[in-house]
């Protein structure tokens, strides 16, 4: 079992949704592709009690993927108390899967900790409950490149937002990771100032 553990993530950029209800049977789906830049850094050590440091405006969001995380892990696989830092995010309501990326490294970080460092990354999503439309950021999490989502099975959304409810939409190809590939990020502070708002 580790006592430290690093965790390092990129974002995901989302070339949109496919399908919404269709006759298939399936919907949602989509493409991606996983850049280095911007990422998420957390460093979980064993403690002996719970503390989590993070940049301002994530301490509420961490604690509560802290606590679904604890509350989805089966009996006698629950991690020892850490102390979490959270020493850099994505920018949030950007459209680079920063919640999918912040849970599953919390959450990796935690199942590492506990002796889960092979975790599915099915299941470390279902633990931290996101995944539940789309899987990009799951398997970009896990493999990264470029990424063919072909959507999950229908749920009513009365059912499909029960936090118990979870079906991980399939990843239908392999990924493609490019030798080389640039993409440029350009963030707007004016438009972020007004989503703040």
């Amino acid at each position: 079992m580790s006592h430290r553990v690093e965790i390092h993530t990129g974002a995901r950029l989302h070339f949109g949704l496919l399908a919404h209800q269709p006759p298939t049977g399936r919907h949602f789906g989509g493409a991606g592709l996983m850049i280095d830049s911007p990422g998420v850094h957390v460093v979980a050590t064993t403690a002996r009690q719970e503390e989590l440091f993070a940049p301002p405006g994530t301490l509420p969001r961490a604690w509560e993927i802290l606590a679904k995380y604890r509350r989805a892990t089966p009996p006698g696989k629950h991690p020892p108390p850490c102390r979490l830092e959270i020493r850099q995010v994505v920018p949030s309501h950007q459209g680079l899967g920063s919640g999918t990326q912040l849970a599953l490294a919390i959450g990796q970080s935690i199942a590492t900790l506990a002796g889960e460092e092979n975790l599915d990354v099915t299941e470390l999503a279902r633990r931290v409950g996101r995944g539940k439309r789309s899987a990009l950021g799951l398997h970009g999490f896990q493999q990264g490149g470029f990424l063919v989502d072909g959507g999950n099975a229908f749920l009513h959304p009365s059912v499909h937002d029960r936090e118990d409810a979870h079906e991980s939409a399939v990843v239908d190809t392999e990924a493609v990771r490019p030798a080389a590939c640039i993409a440029g990020l350009r963030f707007d502070s004016a438009r972020r100032r007004m989503a703040r708002e």
